[in-house]
């Protein structure tokens, strides 16, 4: 299932958070037995980002739609995909 949302962040701590009309909310796991556990990259049905193409020409640092697949075949597709974690590289 795809759903389009307007923004979404990956929090420097690995959490999801999508643009709703009240602002940026987290996600809960449904999985987790700690029913407050939000949605995020320590879980292993947590996909990678996956960023739309760059238009040619475009800055670099632009930040651009994508999407990323987490549990139970959901996608969520954005408009801004932001990822905030710290690379490892």
């Amino acid at each position: 299932m795809i759903t389009n949302v307007g923004t979404l962040t990956i929090t420097k701590d690995g959490y999801l958070r999508i643009q709703r009309a009240d602002g940026m909310n987290n996600l809960f796991c449904p999985y987790s037995s700690n029913q407050e556990k939000n949605c995020g990259d320590w879980c292993p049905h947590f996909g990678e980002p996956e960023y739309d193409e760059m238009p040619e020409g475009s800055d670099v640092f632009a930040i651009r739609g994508g999407s990323i697949e987490i549990c139970n075949d959901t996608i969520f597709d954005g408009t801004y995909l932001i990822d905030n974690r710290e690379s490892i590289i």
